[in-house]
């Protein structure tokens, strides 16, 4: 982490003295606050959206609808209005860039900013955090300000998986890869407030039990119905997803973001609410 000290600046005021040669500097007023501003990676967060400076400003009503959450892995997971998506982010002393991934594509009612925030972040430069705040520069010159999301809004109002839906985003697949879904396939997830849960695994159905106590998590076993899937690699990331709900021990939610991962900690299966 590299740390930056803004310090603040006594106004000086010159004096022309008559019958006196030389400038004689005056101090006004007490000393700006000194602000520390830190470069480091903007992770450890749910970040939502407060306002937009420049040319052309913004202050953001509704900053729980427009957020970004960095994983320590290299992925984000983002939601714009009524779309959630998840892409790759890289970041290298302060420099950020945000590569788009896939998104859903919701109209969004009128009056939303679900476009400009998208595009908005395709023009990210940099990103620096100053106490609770990240600030991300734009190659225009204008910036986009971030606030924490409050924990109650971070966890979408409640603190267990029970009565909570998910669609999967991503999965691992038993070779030390994370992958996206094969396209035009869908996965889902939901877990019921009585232990069980049940899905769509691109193909078949499944359902099962599971339990979770603190940050610990334990899927299955689960039943799959028995449908001939139209695709080899549909069968094979059907088999694949399933494997990882299995092998995942640990869960987490974060915003719109729920990750599950093994006893060891790598990521395992990558959702969205």
């Amino acid at each position: 982490m590299r740390t930056v000290r803004n310090s603040g600046k006594a106004a000086l005021s010159l004096l022309a003295l008559a019958g006196i040669s030389g400038l004689v500097a005056c101090g006004s007023g007490e000393p700006e606050a000194q602000e520390d501003v830190t470069i480091s990676p903007p992770t450890g967060q749910v970040w939502a959206w407060q306002s937009l400076s420049g040319s052309d400003p913004i202050e953001v009503a509704t900053p729980e609808h427009y957020t970004l959450d960095f994983g320590e892995d290299g992925r984000y997971g983002i939601r714009a209005d009524c779309n959630r998506g998840q892409g790759g982010y890289t970041f290298d002393d302060g420099r950020l860039v945000i590569n788009p991934g896939p998104m859903t594509m919701a109209a969004c009612p009128p009056g939303s900013y679900d476009s400009r925030f998208l595009a908005l972040l395709s023009e990210v430069e940099t990103a620096t955090r100053s106490g609770d705040r990240l600030t991300l520069e734009l190659t225009d010159g204008s910036s986009m300000l971030f606030e924490p999301l409050p924990t109650s809004a971070a966890l979408g109002g409640t603190e267990t998986l029970g009565g909570s839906e998910w669609e999967i985003s991503a999965y691992n697949n038993g070779r030390g890869g994370v992958r996206t879904l094969v396209a035009a396939t869908r996965m889902s997830i939901a877990f019921g407030e009585d232990g069980t849960v049940s899905g769509s695994s691109g193909c078949n159905t499944f359902s099962g039990t599971y339990f979770a106590d603190g940050a610990t998590i334990e899927i299955g076993p689960v039943v799959l119905t028995k449908k001939m899937c139209a695709a080899e690699e549909v069968m094979e990331q059907e088999e694949q997803f399933l494997a990882a709900l299995g092998n995942s021990a640990m869960y987490e939610i974060r915003g719109d973001r729920l990750q599950f991962r093994n006893a060891e900690g790598a990521l395992q299966v990558d959702l969205s609410r």
